[in-house]
């Protein structure tokens, strides 16, 4: 994939308001990389597999999410550093849309420890 594409796609997931409020969707069904019908990239992560009333079970539905956003924003996929930003930017959008998706407080504790500032 080139560099413009991987902006392209980064940009298109970016703007699109409608998979900023879902940007992973967390669903009963087989994880599967899709396209939405607008193009932009979507992961679907099985929640129901994860116990999350056990700080294992949450730690690992966060990896699951945090893996999911790196592979749907193209994460690592180039080392123009415009494009690499790009990436991160959509990783740190798509996460934090996950994790308010997924509506579990431990999961949420977990992002806020990981992504706290100061």
């Amino acid at each position: 994939m080139s560099s413009m594409q991987l902006v392209n796609r980064q940009n298109r997931f970016l703007s699109s308001s409608r998979h900023m409020a879902v940007a992973l969707m967390m669903v009963a069904a087989a994880a599967a990389v899709a396209h939405a019908d607008d193009g932009v990239p979507t992961e679907k992560v099985r929640i129901d597999k994860y116990n999350l009333n056990t700080d294992a079970g949450s730690r690992a539905l966060y990896q699951a999410l945090s893996s999911a956003s790196q592979r749907v924003c193209a994460v690592g996929e180039s080392r123009q550093l415009s494009v690499a930003a790009h990436a991160q930017a959509c990783y740190r959008q798509a996460l934090a849309n996950a994790v308010a998706a997924a509506q579990n407080e431990r999961v949420t504790q977990l992002y806020r420890a990981k992504n706290a500032t100061g």
